[in-house]
């Protein structure tokens, strides 16, 4: 995919050349360790580390441009900066894997207590009346994990879902 089309809906603050536009990516990281050649990076300040002190160690494992908030110079490769790095992250997503939920139906609960209970509960009764069905959600269907994995998860969901669900103007 041409970063132009994974850049659809993406409000730079700097500019591109046509050059830049025409790179061929092949997978997109918010992870310098899961960066492969050809990637695109996207740089999040997370909650234990920012993800852009280990842009030189994506750009040595092969990503073609990064993707970050702050004002950066002075690279090898393309750097493309933005106001949301999450939100772009859960834009370039969508794109890069052409729209997954337009597909499907997708049911949000919302609320204060119950929400578990009703996305397993739904979850049943459609598949019990033969749909497919998937829960994404914060709570693991494993009990096996430690406090702090439960932790790592929601923290890890909740940016996520927080890049992908458009924000009112």
């Amino acid at each position: 995919m041409k970063i132009r089309q994974l850049l659809q809906e993406i409000d730079l603050i700097n500019r591109l050349n046509s050059r830049t536009l025409e790179l061929d990516i092949q997978g997109i990281a918010d992870n310098s360790r899961d960066v492969e050649a050809g990637f695109v990076f996207v740089a999040i300040a997370g909650f234990k580390s920012d993800g852009h002190q280990y842009i030189e160690q994506a750009i040595e494992k092969g990503t073609l441009v990064v993707v970050g908030e702050q004002e950066i110079t002075g690279l090898s490769i393309p750097y493309l900066q933005v106001e949301n790095s999450r939100k772009a992250l859960g834009i370039m997503a969508r794109n890069f894997y052409g729209h997954p939920s337009k597909e499907k139906v997708m049911i949000g609960i919302t609320g204060t207590n119950g929400k578990t209970t009703t996305s397993y509960m739904l979850q049943h009764f459609l598949e019990n009346n033969g749909m497919t069905c998937a829960v994404i959600g914060t709570i693991p269907k494993c009990d096996q994990w430690s406090e702090d994995e439960k932790r790592q998860h929601h923290a890890q969901f909740a940016g996520f879902a927080q890049a992908i669900i458009p924000q009112p103007r």
